[in-house]
């Protein structure tokens, strides 16, 4: 009998997702219907004015929520060797209306960028991810696997959390129907100490 074939996954890319329930009360939801929106050049959705959304004491115990998920995005995925605290950089929101779309891209200037989703189309709605690497040469699939896609739809609910290397590139493909999608994007960096003495690659942050 011939052994059989096996196939690894090197190097996986990280998606953390939870839903964090009913986590939001009458406080929360007031601050964000009262969101102030603008439409910023170059981008197919309306951006909050506000950049550092998760600031606000009126979103407290949401961002502990999230924080507590970020810390433990840390811990399982990444696991530092050296003690190092994430904490957000910049934080804002984003309105998606009927065939507004937001173009591909990543994050610069952070290490881990999330989303938590106020409110969604469950029936329509997602956060679209694709390979960094351009392809040369392309044969069409019969099937398509997590080996031979370049892009990958993961469909989202309220009150989602999902979390993501910053260098992950993403999009949003053109929103259908008349119920907006509102979500809450933020960036995510370290303070302490990384790299390593040995390698000469220690920095004190």
């Amino acid at each position: 009998m011939d052994n059989e074939a096996s196939v690894i996954g090197l190097f996986p890319t990280p998606l953390y997702h939870i839903n964090l329930g009913n986590i939001l009360q009458d406080k929360e939801i007031n601050f964000f219907e009262s969101i102030e929106y603008e439409l910023p050049l170059g981008v197919g959705c309306s951006t909050s004015k506000n950049h550092y959304i998760l600031e606000d004491p009126q979103l407290e115990r949401l961002k502990a929520q999230i924080q507590k998920n970020v810390e433990h995005y840390f811990d399982t995925i990444i696991q530092p060797s050296t003690n190092v605290q994430p904490y957000f950089t910049q934080s804002w929101t984003t309105s998606t209306e009927n065939n507004e779309n937001n173009h591909r891209h990543y994050h610069m200037n952070s290490i881990v960028s999330g989303v938590f989703y106020y409110d969604v189309d469950e029936n329509t709605d997602s956060i679209t991810f694709s390979k960094p690497e351009t392809e040369t040469i392309k044969i069409v699939p019969s099937e398509y696997n997590a080996f031979n896609s370049a892009f990958f739809d993961f469909k989202v609910k309220k009150n989602d959390l999902i979390l993501f290397p910053s260098t992950l590139f993403h999009m949003v493909k053109y929103k259908k129907g008349d119920s907006p999608r509102v979500c809450l994007a933020f960036n995510v960096f370290v303070k302490g100490t990384i790299g390593s003495y040995d390698s000469a690659t220690e920095l004190f942050l």
